[in-house]
């Protein structure tokens, strides 16, 4: 009787492991919104499975499974502009021609021909507050919302309708902060403040906001430098 043993080098074991992985992925996409996040992580334990990967290759950018969404996979735009996953679990995905949300399997996009409140295809920003609701910015479209399943348009900021959108910032009172191209402004209770004319700021692109440690100042990215204001006050 005999008995023949095959032996498989590291490089053959790998490879198989990496093939069966991708199958499965392929097969589990059609039946899971989390499909990208579980083949992380088998292809992460896979690795270490394989005494021969050491700690620095699982590092490495060919440690890691890539995928790619585009036009042809549901996208309204290759351009991506902004990205937010919600409390609900959605990835919300701003472009220059719509916005999208994704389920992990496919993508549900809004734009104006089928969301009549979207005044311009032109996505800028995103950003969830901590209510959850998700506001969205416009390129000279203003600044929308989604909450309760439905976009709505909150009293007082349709006066930003032709406004670019480029930055969006909740403080801890709960005051949203609202930076244009040209401006910034203060949202709270449906009250809508231009700080920049407030506080004799000039004109110019604001791009990036965050709260200041004290809670009663902010940090303010402009196209022309950085901006402190305390108590309504640049300094």
């Amino acid at each position: 009787m005999f008995s023949e043993t095959y032996t498989s080098s590291p490089k053959t074991v790998a490879t198989s492991i990496h093939n069966l992985l991708r199958s499965l992925r392929n097969l589990l996409r059609t039946s899971s919104k989390l499909t990208f996040l579980l083949i992380f992580s088998l292809t992460t334990q896979a690795n270490r499975g394989q005494g021969n990967i050491t700690e620095k290759q699982l590092q490495s950018p060919t440690s890691y499974v890539v995928d790619f969404w585009g036009i042809e996979n549901g996208l309204p735009q290759s351009s991506v502009t902004s990205i937010v996953q919600t409390r609900d679990g959605y990835i919300w995905v701003g472009t220059t021609g719509g916005l999208a949300r994704f389920d992990g399997i496919n993508f549900t996009v809004f734009d104006t021909t089928n969301t009549f409140i979207l005044y311009s295809n032109r996505i800028f920003k995103l950003y969830e507050d901590r209510a959850g609701i998700l506001w969205i910015g416009m390129e000279r479209g203003g600044i929308i919302c989604y909450a309760d399943g439905k976009f709505q348009l909150p009293k007082g900021l349709e006066k930003l309708r032709d406004e670019t959108i480029t930055a969006i910032k909740e403080d801890s009172s709960g005051a949203l902060w609202i930076g244009t191209e040209n401006w910034l402004f203060r949202f709270k209770d449906g009250d809508l403040e231009n700080i920049s004319q407030l506080t004799g700021l000039s004109s110019r692109a604001i791009y990036s906001i965050i709260e200041g440690s004290n809670q009663n100042s902010l940090w303010v990215g402009t196209a022309s430098g950085l901006i402190y204001l305390e108590n309504r006050y640049a300094r």
